[in-house]
């Protein structure tokens, strides 16, 4: 990276989906100048899930209301550290003094592997090729799991360019 800062990844936002429900939560960095958002949707094992209506709600077992207690979102240790350190700014990037963000949706499997890296919103430039590089190569994740069972997952990565 020499002269260049990939500013990066977590203040990690999830937000877990089962049908029309959704559970979020946030949490912060210790490093205010590294971040990335992280959305979380989930994507197995929900197709059994359902809200009931209000008139029978006092009629069913509370526990079958709470239907996203169990699920948790994967995660990523060090996220904006690991960013910072393995992406490397393209030279034409640098060249053209392009700075920005961009957006890569990832798939991550059931044993924490990223098995997609696709662009949702690019810079060019050889930027988003570095991006989706830089997350296909990435370590295990913790993965996406269901009431203990790791599912797959998908999550939202926005990385930052900025030259300094």
């Amino acid at each position: 990276m020499k002269n260049a800062v990939c500013i990066s990844a977590l203040l990690i936002l999830f937000g877990a989906m089962v049908k029309e429900n959704l559970y979020a939560q946030e949490a912060s960095v210790a490093d205010p100048q590294a971040f990335a958002s992280v959305d979380w949707t989930f994507t197995d094992r929900d197709s059994t899930a359902a809200i009931a209506p209000a008139s029978t709600v006092n009629q069913m077992d509370v526990r079958n209301i709470r239907l996203n207690e169990g699920i948790k979102a994967p995660s990523f240790d060090h996220l904006g550290r690991y960013i910072a350190e393995h992406l490397e700014y393209p030279e034409l990037a640098r060249g053209n003094s392009l700075e920005g963000e961009l957006k890569l949706q990832l798939v991550i499997s059931p044993e924490g592997s990223v098995m997609e890296a696709r662009v949702l919103q690019g810079l060019g430039l050889g930027c988003d090729e570095a991006a989706q590089k830089m997350a296909l190569q990435m370590p295990a994740w913790t993965p996406a799991s269901n009431y203990g069972v790791p599912v797959k997952g998908k999550a939202i990565l926005v990385v930052q360019f900025k030259l300094i």
